[in-house]
């Protein structure tokens, strides 16, 4: 094998690591909740596939907005409910490195903002 082969092989090879690093790099995911609501509970999926609130009690207005940040990987499933424990409005948002791929805006008490994608 020549010179000429053995670069090819070594391009190749790297080539091949960039894609790799790119489609198992771990994702930066935002579960983001806004908005002017007085209370919200919030339920989300974490990286291990657990569907759990994400806090105790209810949150109050002054903790308006939530950011959660976790890393996923591609084709996990990511999801975010709030509900809305009082009048207001809440708006729930996945953002993957940096960028916003749902959204959902509610109001009234009770109403619920759903967000669901595939990292």
């Amino acid at each position: 094998m020549g010179l000429v082969g053995i670069a090819v092989i070594v391009v190749l090879g790297v080539a091949a690591v960039s894609v790799l690093h790119r489609v198992f790099r771990p994702l930066q995911v935002v579960y983001r909740i806004e908005g002017s609501s007085d209370r919200a509970d919030l339920t989300i999926t974490t990286p291990e596939s657990i569907t759990q609130p994400a806090h105790t009690e209810p949150l109050p207005a002054s903790d308006l907005p939530v950011r959660i940040r976790q890393e996923f990987h591609r084709g996990d499933h990511l999801y975010v409910w709030a509900r809305n424990d009082a009048a207001g409005t809440l708006r729930c948002s996945i953002i993957i490195n940096g960028r916003t791929v749902v959204d959902d805006e509610v109001s009234g008490t009770g109403a619920i903002a759903t967000c669901s994608a595939i990292a």
